[in-house]
């Protein structure tokens, strides 16, 4: 048997790609990756099972994932005898073929709010699942918007056989607040930049590029803010993530409540979080506060003293209950992610007998 990934987004992007690619590699099946080249600025190198295609970003977002689905259908039909496909929309856009050629021998995996509010997409969701092998979601809060179908869960951690272990550590003069990650959401940026810029116990520092990374570069430049404490680092590899995310103090995930997209998901900050026990500043109303528990701060940038309240908050943290609280959580994921694993395992096995 020979699957495929169906990524929708770059490999930077996709880190929960590699949940799927581990199995694959345990189970010894042959895999290729279909990536789109979706940011280019970013030169990712594929290794020789990695196919990437063009992705045209002058057209709208759900045209250019017809187009990109119309490009999949035509390899995977004649290569391939199950498909694992990320996110809903992708699989939407791939609904005629997927039930077509591969009725039962696909996987489709729900990272993200799309365009569940439209009741036509809804009921195209529901035909999708009805015929795919396994439904996979990334949090739970995500059947609140989707059509009842049966659910697994898979959370954004691998399972290496030694997982070193973290501490936290306070930092009781200066607090450093990280935004790791593709850069967006402005808005809640350019408010706690200005909160930062008249408070010198705090600094933010901003770790990778993204839509928004100019923009605020703009910002704080046009507000002549003091750019010994708020700094743009740049791109940076996977091998250097881990080094960065101990180099912080706080973790930025702030990105509002406005949409399901943001109330609902669990960012791979939580992951981060949690693996090296730093603490997260979220939005008020998220289901990522309610999840991140002791490890959370959640702000509404909306309150005068917001950082004042931060500084205590973070002061009176105790060591040993965020360690505790840290791996319990992550062990709690490992072990749900593990039960998804095993059903995954047993499925793509018995796929291959009939095959």
């Amino acid at each position: 048997m020979k699957v495929c990934i169906v990524a929708a987004n770059n490999l930077r992007y996709s880190p929960y790609l590699y949940f799927y690619s581990e199995i694959l590699e345990r189970l010894t099946i042959d895999y290729d990756i279909i990536v789109p080249n979706r940011d280019k600025k970013i030169d990712e190198q594929f290794a020789e099972n990695v196919i990437p295609l063009k992705w045209n970003n002058n057209l709208p977002g759900v045209f250019n994932y017809f187009c990109y689905s119309r490009k999949v259908k035509r390899i995977c039909k004649k290569n391939y005898d199950f498909v694992i496909v990320l996110t809903t929309i992708n699989a939407v856009c791939s609904l005629d073929w997927l039930i077509k050629k591969f009725n039962r021998r696909y996987i489709v995996d729900v990272r993200d709010y799309t365009c569940e509010k439209y009741a036509f997409f809804r009921k195209l969701e529901q035909i999708l699942f009805s015929h795919s092998l396994l439904n996979v979601i990334s949090s739970t809060a995500f059947k609140t918007f989707l059509p009842e179908s049966d659910y697994c869960v898979a959370h954004n951690i691998t399972t290496p056989l030694e997982v070193p272990k973290h501490k936290f550590e306070k930092n009781k003069e200066h607090i450093v607040i990280g935004y790791v990650g593709s850069i967006g959401y402005a808005s809640k940026c350019e408010k706690l930049m200005d909160m930062v810029n008249t408070d010198s116990r705090f600094s933010f520092h901003f770790y990778g590029n993204g839509p928004d990374k100019e923009r605020l570069q703009e910002y704080v430049k046009e507000h002549n803010y003091d750019t010994d404490r708020i700094i743009f680092w740049g791109a940076y590899t996977q091998n250097e993530k881990g080094k960065i995310i101990k180099s912080v103090d706080i973790l930025f995930n702030c990105y509002g409540n406005g949409s399901e997209l943001v109330r609902c998901a669990l960012s791979n900050k939580l992951y981060d979080g949690m693996f090296y026990h730093k603490p997260i500043l979220n939005s008020t109303g998220t289901y990522m506060d309610d999840v991140c528990g002791k490890m959370s701060f959640s702000m509404t940038f909306n309150e005068k003293d917001e950082l004042e309240a931060l500084w205590q908050w973070y002061q009176g943290l105790n060591n040993n209950e965020i360690d505790m609280f840290a791996d319990d959580l992550y062990n709690s994921f490992l072990d749900e992610s593990k039960t998804t694993i095993d059903i995954i395992e047993k499925k793509l096995t018995e796929c291959a007998k009939d095959i």
